[in-house]
């Protein structure tokens, strides 16, 4: 039983780890398209949308 209990653990670890990763990429993703569009529009369009 013991062993067991060990590998559902660690199973659980790994998919909580693959999960991370996931949103960490995810996030990545969101933070490039992110600076790309603030690159394509003026700065002026910004300021007006802040304001």
């Amino acid at each position: 039983m013991r062993v067991r209990e060990i590998l559902r653990r660690q199973s659980l670890v790994h998919i909580a780890f693959r999960i991370g990763i996931f949103f960490k990429g995810l996030d990545g993703a969101l933070e490039i398209f992110g600076g790309l569009l603030l690159f394509f529009i003026k700065p002026e369009t910004i300021s007006r949308v802040v304001i």
